[in-house]
């Protein structure tokens, strides 16, 4: 599982979660496996520079596995990049962090 968190100084973080190959450029579908929880923030989704979700909450009141369906991206021969973006705090959250726990890609 990968674990993103914001301290109390910083507003947003940004880091690219998986970087990986395709042999051929192609429409895919990508669904995001993640845990909600007291602690989690707002999240912006991203492939190859392309936002594919503005905002999604992270937030929930007990821990809860949520799987999330990206609408269709446009992949790349070779090496292709998601990135998740931190964007702030739920306003009922303890904290801002997001909890991925797998990214699964199919065409």
């Amino acid at each position: 599982m990968l674990y993103l968190g914001i301290d109390q100084h910083r507003k947003q973080l940004t880091v690219n979660v998986r970087r990986f190959l395709m042999q051929d450029a192609c429409s895919s579908g990508i669904i995001l496996g993640s845990i909600s929880n007291p602690n989690g923030g707002r999240v912006q989704v991203a492939v190859n520079g392309k936002t594919l979700l503005s905002e999604m909450e992270a937030y929930a009141e007990h821990n809860t596995r949520v799987q999330t369906d990206l609408p269709p991206a446009e992949l790349n021969q070779g090496e292709n990049t998601i990135t998740v973006k931190l964007l702030g705090k739920h306003p009922q959250a303890r904290g801002q962090a997001f909890y991925l726990d797998y990214i699964e890609i199919w065409r």
